[in-house]
């Protein structure tokens, strides 16, 4: 699958690694893949001091070069730049075969056992992707669709879209808004998983580990209002919203909104120091109950070396929730009654530690990352407002004519609003792609995901299991540069 982003934006949560020569503002949270924008980058040498011209107008905000190292919750907000050496937007399209096993529909045998299958198919893949800056504003833009067709079993045929529009405007040198949107209709595992998670705001929470091949709409909107007080003292101010909606009613949609807060001060040119408080509220559909999850976090970003850049957040949440659970009655409330068990009304009231650290490397033509952290989040319609940890690795090679790389990265989600138990996921992905002339690439993918697993709530003989995916195809696009992989 095709994704794409500004040149030279410094990639955010996932264990992407920030590229080479990084000046812009906008990052993109992604699990690892292969990105366009490291090929751009690829061309230009890590150590090449940003070029100034009559229409730069260097915004010193946090996020940016100027503003020393990026907070991770500072991810989306930075300085805005000319459009000098910026690619124009672009449409891409391609066309690929694929073998996808455990694919999982949300229907019951007559046996009454969810069915697993395999198939092979035919990928068509289409889109829009790049970046335009202004003289005071700079838009990012990416939309990818595609729709997948298995000619034996029809009636697992989806299509697939994600979209993210990203705007930043200066007002002047110390005030600056960060407007950044998100949309996707996805039916695919994988689709959702390749390349693609959101805008870095410290309040984005998007589906993962979507667990069956069952659509899912999802929007969300995140506006951030950054004031640049002093040389080194900044604050930021945002909010917004998120919606999940599961066509499934067995599965749990959820509304969501939330607020935060930051701080952040430049105690030298290669380290900063800041405090972020985040608000989340989730409100489930489908069934009852909700959740207010208070996050406050001390963090720190570092620049050690003009190749290696490390970000760190460490701090706790406090969590509170309603549900209704199951509990035994009086047996005198029993024998009157008939009844064993009766629903309950639960509130429940949970603290945890919250962390993240990002490691990344980039050097021309390579770029690597690993990264872990803890957060809380909505879940995935099994397991609600869970605490979910995750720890990944990525490693990256860009040339002119071809890139090629992989990941490997473990999620694991422990309810706090039932006692579900968790639900783990494992994945792995390497691949190459190679330019052919006239604007085609041919790409080449072999993907991994493992579901359940020991003490997994999901764990049994059909949801503990292991998802392939065997991918080659061929795109066009203007760009002379090889084309990503995920």
């Amino acid at each position: 699958m095709l994704t794409g982003a500004l040149a030279g934006l410094p990639l955010a949560y996932g264990g992407a690694a920030s590229l080479a020569g990084a000046s812009a503002s906008f990052a993109i949270r992604t699990r690892p893949f292969f990105n366009l924008s490291a090929l751009q980058a690829a061309q230009t040498d890590a150590s090449t001091p940003p070029s100034s011209s009559e229409n730069e107008i260097p915004v010193y905000l946090p996020g940016g070069d100027e503003a020393g190292p990026t907070l991770p919750s500072q991810r989306g907000i930075g300085a805005i730049r000319s459009s000098e050496g910026l690619f124009r937007i672009a449409p891409y399209l391609g066309i690929s075969g694929i073998y996808d096993t455990g694919l999982a529909p949300l229907t019951l045998r007559p046996d009454g056992v969810f069915p697993s299958r395999s198939a092979a198919g035919v990928d068509l893949s289409f889109g829009i992707t790049g970046s335009k800056a202004f003289r005071r504003s700079m838009l990012n833009l990416m939309y990818r669709g595609g729709y997948s067709h298995y000619p034996k079993i029809p009636y697992l045929s989806n299509s697939n879209h994600q979209g993210v529009l990203g705007v930043t405007h200066a007002f002047s040198r110390r005030l600056q808004l960060s407007s950044q949107n998100t949309f996707g209709y996805l039916n695919n595992s994988f689709f959702g998983n390749f390349g693609f998670e959101d805008l870095g705001n410290a309040g984005s929470i998007l589906p993962t580990d979507e667990f069956f091949n069952s659509p899912v709409l999802f929007l969300q909107t995140n506006q951030t209002l950054s004031y640049q007080k002093s040389a080194r003292l900044s604050f930021s101010a945002g909010g917004g919203g998120s919606m999940h909606w599961r066509r499934s009613s067995a599965l749990a949609g959820v509304k969501a909104g939330n607020i935060l807060g930051n701080t952040s001060y430049r105690i030298s040119a290669r380290q900063t120091i800041g405090v972020t408080y985040i608000f989340n509220q989730f409100f489930f559909t489908n069934q009852y109950g909700g959740s207010n999850v208070h996050t406050m976090n001390v963090e720190y970003g570092a620049k050690l070396s003009r190749t290696v850049d490390l970000s760190l957040s460490l701090g706790g949440a406090r969590v509170e929730s309603q549900s209704l659970e199951r509990v035994e009655v009086d047996p005198l409330i029993a024998q009157l009654f008939g009844t064993t068990g009766g629903i309950e009304a639960v509130y429940r009231k949970s603290y945890l530690p919250t962390f993240q650290a990002d490691l990344r490397y980039n050097k021309r033509r390579w770029s690597a990352g690993v990264y872990a952290g803890r957060a809380v989040n909505p879940g995935n319609g099994i397991v609600l407002t869970n605490r979910n940890t995750s720890v990944g690795a990525s490693v990256r090679y860009s040339a002119r004519r071809w890139n090629a790389g992989g990941g490997v990265n473990y999620n694991e989600m422990v309810s706090l609003k039932l006692g579900y138990g968790n639900y783990k996921s494992r994945s792995a992905d390497i691949g190459f792609s190679v330019v052919m002339g006239r604007g085609f690439s041919w790409a080449n993918t072999f993907s991994v995901r493992r579901y359940g697993g020991d003490g997994s709530v999901i764990s049994n003989t059909f949801f503990d299991r292991n998802q392939y995916r065997v991918s080659t195809g061929i795109f066009w696009s203007p760009s002379s540069f090889p084309l990503p992989l995920f």
